[in-house]
């Protein structure tokens, strides 16, 4: 299994890997996973220092052994491709 969620709600696999990236970067996990499955799960990552005129986020998507992480911060878009070990 790529990615799960462990009996108390918190992240593991490679979710947990991608969240804790994205942290280092001054990226936090807001809410819950949406759409969440074993292998297939989209996260939204809130950010205060999104830059000027707008709050920024990243949302990634799981599916199979990859995750596309795209970063918005106000009008500057970005898609990082993560693959799994």
């Amino acid at each position: 299994m790529i990615t799960e969620v462990d009996e108390s709600g918190h992240i593991i696999g490679m979710a947990a890997i991608a969240a804790t990236v994205l942290d280092h970067h001054g990226f936090a996990l807001v809410g819950e996973p949406l759409a969440w499955t074993a292998t297939r799960g989209t996260f939204r990552i809130a950010t205060p220092n999104a830059g000027r005129g707008g709050r920024g986020y990243a949302e990634f998507l799981l599916e199979g052994g990859t995750a596309v992480v795209t970063i918005q911060a106000g009008t500057l878009t970005r898609s990082l491709l993560f693959h799994a070990p």
